[in-house]
Parts: C-alpha cells; structure tokens; sequence
C-alpha cells in the first residue's frame, strides 16, 4: 500500500498552510480522500496534483481528463491523442500513478 499523508504532512511539503488546502476542498478544487474517522489522506499522486494547482499549471483536479474523457472531449480517437502527444501537438500532465490531459490545454 502506497504511503498515506496527513494535511498538515502535505501542507508542509508544499509550503502551503492547512487552512489552504481545506479552503481549496471547500472550493471544489481538490478532494482527498477520507478514513472512516473522516480524517483527510494525501497520496504522493494527490500531493503532485495539488503543487500543480499551487503553481497555476491548473486551477483544479477537476481539469486532469483520462485519455477516453480527453478524446471524447476533442470528438477523436485516443490514438489520435496519442499521435498528437508524440507529435509534440499536446502536453500531458503526468504524476507517479496517472497520465492526465489538462482540460484547458486541449
């Protein structure tokens, strides 16, 4: 089982205070998952999502598309996805566990 974090483990790994990310919870950018002690848990693919929305390479976990959601969206193949992401056309945001394609980058 892959490692765990806690918020206020996260919030000092991303230089970002707890009260931050409970604000971007609140919001809708982010939703950690929860133990059944209702307790907030940070896998490190979460943590990688979260400096992407600290730093503005996306506003929320919600624009981070699977290749069938991005496809779908742009109305082609995933193949063509993939042809295009190889041609350099598309950037992909990956972190440790996903390949995901930034809605507004499409």
């Amino acid at each position: 089982m892959d490692k765990l974090y806690t918020i206020i483990e996260v919030a000092s790994k991303l230089n970002l205070s707890d009260k931050t990310l409970r604000r971007w919870e609140e919001a809708g950018k982010f939703t950690p998952e929860r133990t059944l002690g209702n307790q907030r848990r940070y896998t490190l693919e979460d943590l990688q999502i979260l400096d992407a929305i600290k730093h503005g390479t996306i506003n929320e976990q919600k624009d981070l598309l699977t290749i069938d959601q991005a496809a779908k969206l742009c109305g082609v193949s995933a193949t063509t996805l993939i042809r295009w992401e190889e041609s350099g056309k598309i950037h992909p945001f990956i972190t440790s566990g996903n390949t995901y394609y930034p809605r507004q980058k499409l």
